[in-house]
């Protein structure tokens, strides 16, 4: 997963009135429409296939806390494969990035800390996607809006990796899914089954749920 910064621009402070990333009015209706939540949760499907193998699924939740003058970029993804009952888990609270894995229920967590600055750019990909943070995206992508499609192909193919495209797909401007494609024929959905926008920060927040304390694995 998650689809999860500073040394990298995803987590650069928003800025208050943000800049469209192309001159497509659509896309500037999004920026703006989606700049103003700032607080986002709910539930997905991941699904990973490569070629015409049968995807492996994961089942999860997230939270989103958007950064800029307030603070920092928080986020929390939770999956657990239902077959094989393997969970995994991505934290940061917008200063230590945490990774927390569980290969067998009961079994003592594995957690690794991350230093500050050390991005992982898959997972950040995907955040930025989920918050159609595009000022951020267009950094390091090309955009084009087609239908109910916004497409985001790397700038510089060079400095992608394997990274081929991502696709957000929309319903009525709200994100239901996310596609990453790459260069070795694997594609990777994540499919949002549930999604909550807030424009304000839910009071209290719950800042554990950002580190790795919260959900005893």
């Amino acid at each position: 997963m998650v689809v999860f910064l500073s040394a990298c621009g995803f987590l650069a402070p928003a800025a208050e009135n943000p800049v469209p990333p192309t001159s497509d009015p659509q896309v500037a209706a999004l920026v703006t429409a989606w700049a103003k939540y700032i607080y986002l949760d709910g539930t997905f499907r991941w699904l990973t296939s490569t070629g015409d193998e049968a995807p492996r699924e994961r089942q999860g939740d997230f939270a989103v806390v958007r950064g800029g003058a307030r603070g920092p970029t928080m986020y929390n993804v939770f999956s657990c494969d239902l077959d094989k009952g393997d969970v995994h888990r991505w934290c940061s609270d917008g200063v230590d990035r945490w990774q927390i894995e569980q290969a067998i229920e009961g079994e003592k967590p594995d957690v690794r800390q991350f230093k500050p600055g050390i991005p992982d750019v898959d997972r950040d990909r995907v955040v930025a996607c989920i918050l159609l943070d595009l000022p951020v995206l267009a950094r390091e992508f090309k955009m084009a809006l087609t239908g109910d499609r916004l497409v985001f192909t790397p700038r510089d193919p060079a400095q992608a990796g394997d990274l081929a495209s991502m696709t957000v797909v929309l319903a009525a401007g709200v994100p239901t899914e996310v596609i990453i494609d790459d260069t070795k024929n694997t594609r990777i959905r994540l499919v949002i089954t549930n999604l909550k926008r807030l424009e304000e920060l839910p009071n209290p927040l719950n800042e554990l749920l950002f580190r790795p304390v919260p959900k005893n694995l």
